[in-house]
């Protein structure tokens, strides 16, 4: 077994310390600091480490004595006072009083004006002084595993502070300013008793690691705070939000009270107001109404003189001798409609529309009552591809038409080529089927206003052999 060097013996470590400034005399059991003649000098002491003995108080001599010590470490000793002079150890930046029994911690401790870090854990400690705010260049401050219930107000003035720790305490809130330290990165308020966060913890953009485990939250809830710090910026901001709005409604209803018993009392000493009489409506303006036309009968006489009477509207004579032998037939409910041009106040005429020069409601109508469609006003438009009229024979005769050119979302508008062969391919199916040559339209009709009734024969004739059984479809062709 191999032996270690022999541990060095107190005075040797006294006599070393003096030469490279600092002393370390950890776990050696001391209750007091061994007498030397002369005394220990202890002004070019810098580092001081007399952790894990049994020393009862800090050495007298050292807080006299050591105006240059920076770092002082007596944790896991018997301590249960700091002394008042502490404050004369003006370079230290570096106090760590852990594992002691401390009860509370004197002003004096907060007048070191150097001081970085200062760790306090596992105490007893019930409360922080309020002084506590004086110590403008802490960056560290440790607490853990104390009984403080409640924090100073002045510690919202630590503007250095980078990691606050408060776990395992009996803390029941957190102050409501504490989004004032703008420069804390690290908040562990875990094992406490909060029940509540404040709202204002949302604000602290800072902060890069929240722990608030281990406590009876209710606000926000415990599933929220298990999901992480932005989950709980979220809850707070929301709820931030609603009692912003809440507010803002009391605020307006205590004001509109405040106008109402603002205003004086009636004169009479009775809040009665007479009614102001209202002034006179005007006289309706009389709209002219336009006399219907005459019921005329659906002869080719009829025709041809209402024909005479549009003057420019009425179709070529070419076309109108295509109508001399066609009767409508009223049960397949396309009935030609002739509209004279709706007149304005002014005396000007509308332009009529494409259901208003031959192609009403009804037949539209009627289409999409055979195809379950709909079709638009614009009849050009609907019918102008001829995909609506290929389905059309196809319903009355199944499979008149065996090709259809159909848009797709790749190409939503078919081509002129494509269309004029749909509309190509369904005048073959109506000639199949049975419908005269004289009642055929021409391809170019659809896309033409004053030929949009010749479109109207033709499906009123196609729409007849819709009722008639097979074998008469067969004797037709």
């Amino acid at each position: 077994m191999a032996v270690g060097p022999p541990a060095r013996t107190t005075d040797k470590v006294l006599e070393e310390s003096q030469l490279t400034g600092e002393l370390r005399l950890s776990g050696r059991g001391l209750k007091e600091m061994p007498g030397m003649v002369p005394p220990f000098p202890y002004e070019d002491l810098l580092v001081a480490d007399l952790s894990k003995n049994r020393l009862s108080e800090i050495p007298p001599g050292m807080v006299e004595n050591g105006r240059s010590l920076e770092e002082l470490d007596v944790h896991h000793n018997c301590i249960r006072g700091i002394p008042e002079r502490i404050h004369q150890l003006r370079n230290l930046t570096i106090l760590n009083l852990s594992r002691n029994q401390l009860t509370f911690l004197p002003p004096a401790l907060c007048a070191l004006p150097r001081l970085e870090v200062l760790i306090v854990s596992y105490n007893k400690l019930v409360s922080l002084p309020e002084e506590i705010g004086q110590l403008t260049h802490l960056t560290e401050l440790d607490s853990r595993c104390n009984e403080i219930n409640q924090l100073p107000v002045t510690l919202k003035r630590l503007e250095s502070l980078v990691s606050l720790s408060l776990r395992r305490n009996s803390l029941q809130r957190l102050p409501d300013d504490i989004h004032c330290l703008l420069g804390l990165r690290v908040l562990d308020v875990a094992e406490n008793q909060i029940k509540a966060l404040p709202l204002q913890l949302r604000l602290m953009s800072s902060l890069e690691k929240l722990i608030v485990t281990c406590n009876p939250l209710e606000f926000p809830p415990a599933t929220v705070c298990a999901r992480g710090r932005l989950h709980i910026y979220k809850f707070l901001e929301i709820k931030a939000v609603r009692g912003e709005q809440e507010e803002r409604h009391r605020r307006g209803a205590s004001d509109e009270l405040e106008l109402r018993s603002a205003r004086p009392p009636p004169v009479g000493g009775n809040d009665v107001r007479t009614p102001q009489p209202r002034a006179p409506a005007p006289p309706p303006v009389p709209v002219p109404t336009p006399a219907p036309a005459p019921a005329t009968p659906a002869g080719p006489e009829s025709r041809t003189s209402i024909a005479s009477q549009r003057g420019s509207h009425a179709p070529p004579k070419h076309e109108a001798a295509a109508y001399s032998g066609y009767e409508p037939d009223r049960s397949s409910q396309v009935v030609m409609r002739r509209f004279e041009p709706a007149r304005s106040a002014s005396g000007l005429n509308h332009t009529p529309s494409s259901r208003h020069y031959g192609l009403s409601s009804k037949p539209s109508g009627n289409i999409e009552g055979r195809l379950h469609v709909s079709l638009p006003d614009d009849l050009r438009s609907a019918l102008g591809d001829g995909v609506v009229l290929c389905h059309l024979a196809n319903h009355v005769r199944p499979r008149a038409v065996s090709s259809i050119h159909v848009p797709s979302p790749a190409v939503p508008k078919l081509n002129e080529a494509k269309c004029r062969r749909n509309l190509q391919n369904f005048l073959e199916a109506c000639r199949r089927i049975g419908v005269e040559e004289e009642h055929l339209c021409a391809p170019t009709d659809v896309n033409q206003l004053h030929t949009l009734p010749r479109i109207s024969v033709t499906v009123d004739r196609l729409l007849r052999f819709a009722a008639q059984p097979p074998q008469q479809l067969q004797s037709n062709v």
